[in-house]
């Protein structure tokens, strides 16, 4: 589906759909229309691919064509400069020490991937936009990697909204560390009129990142459930 496509590609880019469209100046209600399985016209499907670096095939049809475009950074255009400069001898040590590199950092990534922790995690999403509901009393396991902050974190919540975009995304599961208060300017999860949500403490208001969205002003019956630390 062009949608499930369109937000994997973003998501890899560390964006969303809706921060994609404002850039290239199309409608963010046509996200609306691609999530119900409508899909845009070539322009725009050629815009998307073109502004997030993949083929249309992979917005279209979630793989890429059989035949790819190899680009080459800078820093990789670098190297194979310098690498087609050396004598063969020269080339086959380059070639060992980087087979040697790439089997120690594959070692090291498998070694981090297999740590891991349990950690308590709501059922329910925590508003990055209008507000949903969040119940102390819905918790269930979840296993994250074993980080810092996943030890220091109580609980952990997915996001629902882009409220906080840039930083936090629709879908991202943050790591919340029990706290009654922030002080300004910290990001946390509070609970306001029935619905939580999470926001930048501003001490009269909660604030958003978005500037799309407006302020949440305070009032007696504002609670904080805490910290935001990090994010799985």
């Amino acid at each position: 589906m062009f949608y499930d496509y369109l937000k994997q590609a973003c998501k890899e880019k560390g964006t969303s759909i809706t921060a994609v469209l404002k850039k290239i100046g199309v409608g963010t209600a046509n996200g609306t229309y691609w999530k119900n399985g409508s899909v845009p016209s070539s322009d725009i499907v050629i815009q998307l691919s073109e502004f997030l670096g993949v083929s249309t095939d992979y917005l279209l049809k979630g793989k890429e064509s059989d035949v790819k475009q190899f680009k080459c950074s800078s820093k990789e255009q670098e190297v194979l400069n310098i690498y087609n400069q050396l004598s063969e001898i020269s080339k086959e040590r380059v070639l060992e020490r980087a087979r040697v590199l790439l089997e120690l950092e594959t070692e090291q990534k498998s070694e981090a991937k297999s740590k891991t922790i349990t950690i308590l995690s709501s059922e329910y999403r925590v508003s990055a936009g209008r507000g949903i509901m969040l119940d102390e009393e819905g918790l269930t396991e979840i296993t994250v990697p074993d980080t810092p902050e996943a030890r220091r974190a109580d609980f952990a919540l997915t996001i629902c909204g882009d409220s906080m975009e840039p930083i936090y995304h629709d879908g991202d599961v943050v790591l919340v560390r029990k706290m009654p208060s922030l002080e300004v300017g910290e990001i946390g999860i509070f609970y306001v009129d029935g619905s939580g949500y999470i926001k930048k403490y501003g001490g009269d208001r909660l604030i958003s990142l978005n500037s799309a969205y407006d302020d949440i002003l305070l009032d007696e019956n504002t609670r904080c459930f805490g910290k935001v630390i990090g994010r799985v």
